[in-house]
């Protein structure tokens, strides 16, 4: 983790929506959205990056019939490709989180800077 970061300050950039896992649930997919690098986002219903998640939300829990559950998030901070590297610190602890909550594979999905490489947990994050 880059040292000028908070965690708990980058943490509180990302409003996380709720997990809805049942008994045949066998993954969790996070979903990213893009958004603006250097500029914050609007509120989340009023953020088209976010909105523009939503029917891959609903589509995940279709086609899964329920063995993925979906988690979409709203970064408030500059999207997930934000200079300071904080969107990468953000997508690890989420998927940490929901990693030890949960017990399940988590796998991202991510449109424009939420699908960047640069989002996506290295090995030494599991």
């Amino acid at each position: 983790m880059p040292d000028d970061i908070d965690l708990d300050d980058a943490m509180d950039a990302v409003r996380q929506g709720r997990v809805r896992v049942t008994g045949r649930t066998q993954a969790i997919a996070l979903l990213l959205h893009g958004g603006r690098a250097t500029e914050l986002q609007p509120k989340r219903f009023r953020d088209i990056s976010y909105l523009r998640m939503l029917p891959f939300a609903s589509a995940v829990r279709r086609v899964s019939r329920g063995r993925v559950a979906p988690v979409l998030v709203h970064n408030t901070h500059g999207g997930w490709v934000a200079q300071s590297g904080s969107g990468v610190v953000q997508a690890r602890e989420l998927v940490r989180r929901l990693h030890a909550e949960y017990d399940l594979p988590i796998v991202l999905l991510g449109h424009s800077s939420g699908g960047g490489r640069r989002s996506a947990p290295d090995a030494r994050s599991r």
